[in-house]
């Protein structure tokens, strides 16, 4: 039990959305997040609700289940109220811990995610998520934690290049200078690597990286 846990007087007027295919899960957390102070809260069993909600107004933190049962895929519907204009905190809710999860998490949209288990603190949790303070570091990523990618279709030297760039994220003439290659080369190989991950340019990916990175060191 977290009634202990209390919400500054700023965080418990923050808007808060959860969407889960769990009316057990969504039940337990409202009940908990009220009793933590928070006082704005809109509970989804389906994306199309909470979907029209928005068109009401954003929320401040909008937590969503990867498994939403049916047809239904929770980082489908992160991608999409992202690319419809969403700013706001956005967390994905799961009990798979996965590198290859968090990375498609941090490709849809995701800031941070949720474990969904019994000895979870959820209000403690969202207190963290809205405080702001436990922001992400710059990633540093080894090839083995890179691995996965091969899924995405990476080769083996595209991930030893990934693995390089997480050293700073540097822009393309420094990148070719530090591996002593021509920079047409290097941008011919990064618009390989971009286009197979669905990214536009070397920030997006510094910024996918380096979330996938934050959720692993709190796997």
């Amino acid at each position: 039990m977290i009634e202990h846990l209390k919400a500054t007087a700023e965080q418990s007027t923050q808007r808060i959305y959860l969407l889960d295919d769990s009316g057990r899960f969504l039940t337990a957390a409202k009940r908990i997040l009220k009793a933590a102070g928070f006082k704005s809260l809109e509970v989804f069993l389906d994306p199309k609700a909470a979907r029209d909600k928005m068109n009401a107004g954003w929320p401040d933190l909008f937590l969503v289940d990867i498994h939403l049962g049916g047809e239904h895929d929770g980082l489908d519907f992160l991608q999409s109220i992202r690319n419809g204009g969403y700013m706001g905190k956005a967390v994905v809710i799961s009990g798979d811990t996965s590198r290859e999860q968090f990375f498609r998490a941090a490709l849809a949209g995701a800031d941070d995610f949720l474990l969904k288990g019994p000895h979870v603190d959820v209000g403690k949790e969202v207190i963290r998520f809205l405080d702001g303070k436990d922001a992400p570091e710059q990633a540093k990523m080894t090839v083995s934690e890179l691995g996965y990618l091969r899924t995405f279709g990476l080769s083996p030297r595209e991930i030893e290049v990934l693995e390089e760039f997480c050293d700073g994220f540097p822009r393309y003439r420094e990148f070719a200078e530090r591996i002593d290659k021509p920079e047409r080369q290097v941008r011919k190989l990064f618009s390989r690597v971009l286009s197979k991950l669905g990214l536009e340019n070397l920030s997006q990916l510094a910024h996918v990286l380096t979330v996938c990175s934050f959720m692993l060191t709190r796997k």
